[in-house]
């Protein structure tokens, strides 16, 4: 795993009381660490040696980090890779980020009895943006740590924290965290604020976006699957309606002449 670079943490502090300390989130590497330059982040698998459900694992996982609301980057599995672990440490991989079942971890410099998987190989562009990283899985046979022999539910919350690795994150120093480092302190795979604040920090959802709320623009959208949704919006808009008939008319949109 990544060594924790940069700490982030506040005390709030009055003459009436005293606060404990926030938990703060950390990032990988040096101060300034931005996220990946990209809408949509697509990781790709190396199936040999893997679980047979290791796509089914890797929704799961990138679907715990998904599910923010207020994260502005979708994660999903993309093709399958054919770059080896020897590429992918190499930094030669076609393709980025790459997951890799690796069945002799010492080989990569990792203990297989007690690493069941690790993040590594992050680079970062001139701009200050990640650009390449690797997730390599334990699938050494015999060894305490493999995956293969591993809950369901702690494969999925090791393969999410490695993810959150990917993305940039280091770890947390909530024991409630998915960042924590230690998988035992949890029983399922799920984000807790601090991970919400890191991550929305690195990838912060655009609310003007033409696809987020509104879509930018005060409108009344037509039908779709919430329509509780709609019913909501519009009663939210009708006492502003012969305003919003006006700006219909002269086809102006906010920001926007």
């Amino acid at each position: 795993m990544r060594p924790v670079i940069s700490l982030r943490s506040a005390t709030l502090m009055s003459p009436l009381f005293f606060a404990a300390p926030a938990f703060g989130f950390t990032l990988i590497g040096s101060g300034g660490l931005k996220g990946w330059d990209t809408q949509t982040l697509e990781f790709h698998i190396n199936p040999e040696n893997c679980p047979d459900d290791v796509n089914d694992l890797m929704d799961k996982a990138l679907n715990v980090w998904n599910q923010i609301p207020t994260l502005g980057v979708h994660l999903t599995r993309g093709s399958d890779s054919a770059s080896t672990i020897t590429d992918a440490l190499a930094g030669t991989s076609d393709s980025t980020p790459t997951v890799h079942c690796v069945t002799d971890m010492a080989a990569v410099g990792l203990n297989p009895e007690v690493i069941p998987g690790v993040a590594t190989g992050q680079q970062v562009s001139g701009s200050g943006h990640l650009n390449y990283g690797v997730l390599i899985l334990n699938a050494n046979v015999g060894a305490s740590a493999n995956i293969k022999t591993l809950n369901e539910n702690l494969v999925i919350d090791v393969m999410a924290h490695e993810v959150g690795h990917i993305l940039g994150l280091g770890h947390s120093t909530d024991t409630n965290a998915l960042m924590y480092y230690d998988a035992s302190k949890r029983t399922t795979a799920s984000v807790s604020q601090d991970d919400v604040d890191g991550i929305t920090y690195l990838y912060a959802r655009n609310e003007l976006g033409p696809n987020d709320m509104l879509g930018g623009c005060a409108v009344i959208r037509g039908k779709t699957a919430n329509p509780r949704g709609q019913v909501d919006v519009f009663f939210l808009l009708l006492p502003f309606l012969p305003l919003l008939t006006g700006l219909s008319k002269k086809r102006r949109c906010m920001g926007k002449a």
